[in-house]
């Protein structure tokens, strides 16, 4: 994954024991001189330095690697081709900024073209924020600006362009390891240095005093912490604090859930209270909005029970089964419940009660035991259905129906 380190994994050049983190591996040659030059005094960063060059990169769409060179020559000496035998080329091998033949279109009746060697203007803006972690005084603004109207709004996008989407908000952030490809023996140590602008190197060398690694980081960059499992207490999300997708997700479901855990007053509960044709009772011809109640509450006590299965469908289609939203007098569904025509041992009809749920702020307020009687008149004697909770339990005993368990 190029640039993996960079975004937010983080590459950490060698751990505690000693051991080698994996990272860009370049021939050793390439990582020793790369290790001489940014050790050598850099030059202060001139904002102006190749903005025409990288605004005619973008213009382009191509970066001839003829103007890369020229444009890394006027911003830090230090990259120029009389004081380093840095190759470009391997240097973003690794980083998977690969280096293309192009050529201008020919004509229709062309049979030759001239090729020449380039990286796609994303490719090179890419490059240019690496060589910018690297210390060099180079600054991709300009190009990242002009290229990033070029990179899709929607789909699938290069490890190129996601550098660049990301660049503002990860500048002087980031971490970023190259590692010699050859055989890595015993390690001597490691060396720290504070390099131009801020950035940081740890090297870590080999008995002979050879880099093994080299591990740039930011002048802004933050160890991440990593993240800590957390059970939300009032929805019982449990996610990772510290992850920004997990926390984004239960942001999301939380307060989906809070809905439920902690209803308040349902406007169309509301509205058919005021047109005093309300009703607590839900089948298969109610509207989609009640269905959407009773899955909900289904739902809830799915997770509270650890069911497999909601027992309630969105929507509900069998006509034998029969839903109630319990409903305060101020438009509050506090509470569903269930029931569904079953077949007993001989054959004959039986009605089942599926589920009750009630909010857990409204509990042990008289919720089903005011409704207890006209549903056992509706519904004779069904049968609770398993598994059933300790306080359903003491429930159907209290009220003397101890025999529908």
């Amino acid at each position: 994954m190029a640039h993996g380190e960079w975004r937010s994994i983080g590459l950490v050049g060698a751990a505690q024991d000693g051991t080698i983190a994996m990272g860009y591996k370049i021939p050793l040659p390439q990582l020793k001189e790369l290790y001489r030059i940014v050790l050598e005094d850099g030059p202060e960063l001139n904002p102006g330095a190749g903005v025409r060059m990288m605004q005619e990169i973008a213009r382009q769409g191509w970066a001839h690697s003829w103007l890369v060179e020229d444009l890394l020559m006027i911003s830090d000496r230090r990259l120029s081709s009389y004081k380093t035998s840095i190759d470009l080329v391997e240097l973003s091998r690794p980083l998977k900024l690969p280096l293309r033949d192009i050529c201008v279109r020919p004509g229709a009746r062309s049979s030759n073209a001239s090729l020449n060697e380039a990286w796609e203007a994303v490719d090179a803006a890419a490059l240019f924020i690496v060589l910018e972690m690297l210390s060099f005084a180079i600054d991709p603004t300009p190009i990242v600006a002009a290229v990033r109207s070029s990179i899709p709004k929607k789909g699938y996008i290069s490890n190129a362009a996601l550098d660049v989407l990301w660049y503002e908000k990860r500048k002087g952030k980031g971490r970023i390891t190259f590692e010699r490809e050859d055989t890595i023996g015993p390690l001597s140590g490691h060396k720290q240095h504070v390099l131009r602008g801020g950035y940081k190197l740890i090297a870590m060398l080999d008995l002979e005093g050879e880099p093994v690694t080299l591990t740039f980081t930011g002048p802004r960059f933050r160890e991440a912490r990593e993240p800590v499992q957390t059970k939300c207490v009032e929805c019982g999300i449990t996610w990772y604090r510290g992850d920004p997708d997990s926390s984004a997700d239960h942001r999301k479901t939380h307060g989906k859930r809070m809905a439920v855990l902690a209803p308040q007053p349902s406007e169309r509960v509301l509205a058919e209270m005021a047109a005093g044709d309300f009703s607590e009772h839900v089948d298969w011809m109610s509207p989609e909005w009640r269905h959407r109640e009773m899955t909900t509450r289904a739902s809830a006590f799915k997770r509270e029970e650890g069911y497999d299965f909601t027992q309630w469908d969105m929507p509900e289609t069998d006509p034998d089964a029969h839903g109630f939203m319990f409903t305060n007098p101020d438009g509050t569904i506090v509470g569903a419940c269930a029931f569904r025509l079953r077949k007993d041992v001989s054959g004959a009809d039986r009605w089942g009660l599926q589920f009750v749920w009630v909010a857990p702020p409204h509990r042990r307020s008289g919720v089903l035991r005011s409704r207890w009687p006209a549903l056992r008149e509706r519904f004779g004697d069904f049968d609770i259905e398993a598994p059933v909770s300790d306080a359903m339990t003491a429930f159907a005993t209290s009220m003397g129906d101890g025999h529908l368990l």
